[in-house]
């Protein structure tokens, strides 16, 4: 594996330029999500940052959360994109859900290994950008 923590790759998230919203370790679903990003479309993409093996098998003990991704049941309480952020070879495409996708941290880069399936095409609810914005801005350093 490599050097690469949970900071590291947090940091290089938010570095993307895909995103007008972003907010770290956040309950704006009935979970809470390492990193929430959200588009010039106003679709969230959630990505779960995983730096161990046993971290990343302890995250399906959060079975109410991937049977939501699974059934689709309910669209409000789910992101329209789910992803795992992992070191460079940490987890194999053929070991994440069928409806997650993959990223690596290699090196100083992101690598985008396998595409996410959309779980939903619904735009984020105004009442949850007002919620965003203020988890942002109370976990922003003043």
């Amino acid at each position: 594996m490599s050097n690469v923590t949970t900071r590291t790759i947090h940091k290089r998230l938010k570095t993307l330029r895909t995103h007008v919203g972003y907010a770290e370790n956040v309950f704006l679903y009935s979970h809470e999500s390492d990193v929430i990003m959200v588009d010039y479309q106003d679709r969230v993409t959630e990505y779960e940052v995983k730096v161990s093996r046993s971290d990343y098998n302890a995250d399906f003990k959060k079975t109410e959360k991937h049977m939501k991704f699974k059934t689709l049941h309910d669209v409000s309480d789910i992101p329209n994109e789910f992803y795992y952020v992992c070191p460079d070879g940490m987890i194999t495409e053929d070991q994440i859900p069928e409806y997650a996708g993959l990223i690596y941290a290699r090196g100083t880069y992101l690598v985008q290994i396998k595409r996410a399936s959309p779980l939903h095409n619904e735009k984020m609810p105004s009442e949850f950008w007002k919620e965003l914005y203020l988890k942002m801005m109370a976990k922003k350093k003043l």
